[in-house]
């Protein structure tokens, strides 16, 4: 059993810039009473615009971080996946949350903001 855990930080970006650079931290328990690991990889879906990035998780800190480039003017749902695979354990994406992305009016990073368990 894949128990996928994110942290993910608020996307912003500037007024009318529809580039948003999404980060956070991902990890997954692969078997029960296990020590969390991090995910291989990460996969962020803009459901607004269908626009989809995958990027690679740094293996020894957990961090990712995801450029997106189609933020609709009103905000959008993203949905967060990770890749928790450990060959001979567990297999496949897991899906590991959701945020309503806007563009709020300074910077274009984040800190994070949410985690699944």
């Amino acid at each position: 059993m894949v128990t996928p855990v994110v942290a993910a930080g608020p996307a912003e970006a500037w007024p009318g810039d529809p580039h948003v650079t999404l980060s956070g931290l991902g990890s997954c328990k692969t078997v029960a009473l296990a020590l969390d690991t991090a995910a291989r990889e990460v996969q962020v879906t803009v459901r607004g615009s269908g626009e989809s990035v995958t990027r690679p998780v740094n293996p020894w800190t957990a961090y990712w971080q995801v450029p997106l480039t189609t933020i609709p003017d009103g905000g959008s749902w993203v949905d967060v996946w990770l890749n928790c695979a450990v060959p001979g354990v567990s297999a496949g994406w897991r899906f590991a949350g959701q945020r309503f992305v806007t563009r709020p009016l300074v910077g274009s990073y984040a800190a994070p903001v949410w985690q699944s368990a």
